[in-house]
């Protein structure tokens, strides 16, 4: 500590430029706040560079338009508010997780999942396919409740979690509710997707 006080003395007292002298006290100053962040100097480039790189990740470089900093941004907005970055566009938050590029429940199929096998130990959350024959999990729902699809997006976009496929549930092709919306599976009567 002396040493460096004593660096910092034969500083002020030396020849320098105003501007020089103001420079290297506001860096001092600048890496005193870091470090009482916790922050080195390379952690700190590397946190403010997470946001590019993970884009970068996906593909998405400089150039070529503003893909980039249009996926660096959303990355750092979504970050920003507690969020988990999800694609280039997308922002996970809460219990949902990124798969591929969409937010999704934390529920997932096991891997060659029958119809209606349980998923994360929820006794109304059920594997059925998407109509790209995909193993999704989904909420149980009443029959009639839902709206008819054909596409994984038409439903993502009125906040289902994906379009059944018509070869199992007994709701036909229909938007599924996602794991954890048990709102549907309590309103309604008649017949359950599930049977049950």
């Amino acid at each position: 500590m002396d040493e460096k006080f004593d660096e910092m003395t034969k500083m002020l007292a030396g020849e320098q430029s105003r501007r020089s002298m103001l420079w290297r006290l506001g860096s001092g100053f600048l890496g005193a706040f870091a470090a009482s962040l916790g922050l080195s100097r390379n952690s700190w480039a590397q946190a403010a560079g997470t946001c590019p790189a993970y884009c970068r990740s996906l593909g998405i470089n400089p150039g070529g338009g503003n893909a980039f900093g249009k996926c660096v941004s959303n990355c750092s907005k979504c970050r920003d508010s507690g969020g988990t970055e999800c694609g280039a566009s997308g922002c996970c938050t809460g219990a949902e997780v990124c798969s591929g590029s969409t937010c999704v429940a934390p529920f997932t199929c096991p891997e060659g999942s029958a119809c209606f096998e349980g998923c994360g130990g929820d006794p109304d959350c059920f594997c059925t396919p998407d109509t790209l024959s995909a193993p999704r999990c989904g909420n149980d729902f009443f029959c009639g409740t839902t709206p008819p699809c054909t596409t994984n997006a038409e439903c993502t976009a009125q906040g289902f979690a994906y379009c059944q496929g018509p070869s199992c549930g007994g709701c036909g092709q229909v938007c599924v509710p996602g794991c954890g919306q048990g709102g549907l599976s309590a309103e309604g009567s008649g017949p359950k997707n599930s049977g049950l």
